[in-house]
C-alpha cells in the first residue's frame, strides 16, 4: 500500500558490458482477458426560450477479447562521490520521447544525502503523499483497471488544465517522514513548449509518515496544491464509458479553468493478519469558477490469505450542484511467477446540477443554447476478468 514517490530501478538488470557502477534493467507485463460494460445518461434544461430540452443516450461495451503490453526499462550509476542518477521509461507511454519539453512517460533523477530530485513523468506532491481509492484497497489492481474506472476515483487529485504532467519534483526522507515539493507549468505551445505569455504554474507540497508498530504500520499524509488553471480529472485509461461527460476519449474534467486549491489528508493501517483499510479527504475551493467548493471523499478496504486477495474502494465528490460517486471491487490469486488471475468490475452514479451544455446520442449539442440550470445523470459500470502477467 505504501507510495512508491519516485522512479525505482530495482528491476532485473541484464548482464553486459556496463561497468560496475552501471546499471540498465528491463521489465514488462501483458494481459490477456475479456472485458465489457454499459454506461446510460439523461439531460434536461431549459433553453434561453424557457423551452425543455432533453436528451437520453446509451453507451456499450459488447463482451470481447482484451490484450495489452507494457515494456519499461531503467539507466543508472553514480559517481565516485556517491551521487546516483538515472532515468525510467515506460514504453506504454513514451509516445513523445522526440519532445523534450512535454511529458514523455520518462523520470530523470539525481539522488544523494540532499534528497531525490526528480523531472518528468512523476507524481504531485499532494498525489505522493495521499492514498488513492486503490491503494486503500490493498493495491491489487485489475485489467483495463476496472476497480478504478468510475466517478468516485482520482488519483491526480488537482491538476493543471494546459499542463502536460510534466513536473519538477523535490523529496527528503527522514525516519519514517517523508516530504515532497513539486512545480508544473502550463504551457500553450505544440509538444509542450512554454511560450512567452504562458505563466500559469501549478505547485504543491506534502508530507508523508510511516509508522511501525507490534501487528503492522500505520500510513499518514498531508498535501496542498495550487494550480492557476485547475481542473479535476479522472483518467479511464483503457475503461471509457463515463468520459462521454466532455466528449474526450480520456478523461472527465470538472471546472476547467480558473485559480484551484486542494488540500488532503490521508490515513490507513495495514495488519500483518491480512486486513488493510483506510480514508482519504480532499477539500476544492475553485475560486474562479462561480465561487465553488467541492469535498472529495475516498474509503478503501481489502484482505489478503495466502494466495487470495479482494479490494474494494468507494470515491464520492459532492457539494450543491454535484452528487458524483463511484466504487469498485478488485480480486485477484496468485498462481506464482508474476501470473495471476485478476477480476475487477467498477461502478458510477452521478447528478450534476447547473450544467451548461448537453450532447445527445451523437455527441452533438442539443439545442443552440446557453443553458443554465441543466441536469446530467450518469449511470456506468464496466468489469474485466482474466490473466495478469509481469
Amino acid at each position: 500500500m505504501k507510495k512508491i514517490l519516485l522512479a525505482s530501478t530495482a528491476l532485473v538488470a541484464f548482464a553486459g558490458a556496463a561497468a560496475a557502477n552501471d546499471n540498465i534493467s528491463l521489465s514488462g507485463s501483458a494481459t490477456m482477458a475479456v472485458i465489457g460494460g454499459d454506461a446510460d445518461f439523461s439531460a434536461s434544461a431549459r433553453d434561453m426560450n424557457g423551452d425543455k430540452q432533453s436528451a437520453k443516450a446509451s453507451l456499450t461495451t459488447p463482451t470481447q477479447f482484451f490484450q495489452d503490453v507494457d515494456v519499461s526499462f531503467a539507466m543508472s550509476s553514480e559517481t565516485d562521490g556517491g551521487l546516483v542518477f538515472g532515468t525510467k521509461v515506460d514504453l506504454d507511454e513514451a509516445g513523445k520521447l522526440g519532445s523534450p519539453f512535454s511529458n514523455q512517460g520518462v523520470a530523470v533523477y539525481v539522488k544523494g544525502e540532499f534528497g531525490t530530485v526528480t523531472l518528468g513523468d512523476t507524481d504531485s506532491a499532494l498525489d505522493a503523499v495521499l492514498l488513492d481509492g486503490d491503494e486503500l484497497a490493498g493495491g491489487l489492481g485489475s485489467i483495463n483497471d476496472a476497480n478504478t474506472s468510475h466517478l468516485g476515483f482520482n488519483g491526480d487529485y488537482l491538476v493543471s488544465a494546459n499542463g502536460d504532467g510534466q513536473r519538477l519534483s523535490y523529496a527528503y526522507t527522514w525516519e519514517g517522514f517523508t516530504g515532497v515539493v513539486s512545480f508544473e507549468q502550463g504551457p500553450t505551445g505544440a509538444n509542450g513548449e512554454v511560450l512567452d505569455g504562458d505563466d500559469d504554474q501549478t505547485w504543491s507540497v506534502g508530507v508523508g509518515y510511516d509508522y511501525d508498530f507490534g501487528s503492522g504500520s500505520a500510513i499518514f499524509g498531508l498535501g496542498y496544491t495550487n494550480a492557476d488553471n485547475g481542473a479535476i480529472q479522472f483518467g479511464q485509461d483503457e475503461s471509457d464509458n463515463v468520459s462521454f461527460f466532455t466528449g474526450q476519449s480520456d478523461s472527465v474534467f470538472y471546472a476547467l479553468e480558473g485559480e484551484a486549491d486542494a488540500w488532503g489528508i490521508s490515513a490507513a493501517v495495514e495488519m500483518e493478519n491480512g486486513f488493510s483499510g483506510g480514508v482519504t479527504y480532499v477539500s476544492y475551493d475553485f475560486s474562479d469558477y462561480k465561487d465553488g467548493s467541492l469535498d472529495y471523499v475516498a474509503l478503501g478496504a481489502a484482505y489478503t490469505w495466502e494466495e487470495f486477495g479482494i479490494g474494494i474502494n468507494y470515491g464520492q465528490y459532492s457539494n450543491d450542484d454535484v452528487d458524483w460517486k463511484g466504487w469498485g471491487l478488485a480480486m485477484a490469486y496468485d498462481l506464482g511467477g508474476g501470473l495471476e488471475v485478476q477480476a475487477g468490475y467498477g461502478s458510477s452514479d452521478a447528478s450534476i446540477e447547473g450544467i451548461s451544455g448537453m450532447y445527445d446520442s451523437d455527441g452533438d449539442d442539443v439545442a443552440d443554447a446557453d443553458f443554465t440550470n441543466g441536469k446530467l445523470d450518469i449511470d456506468s459500470n464496466v468489469w474485466s476478468l482474466g490473466l495478469s502477467m509481469s
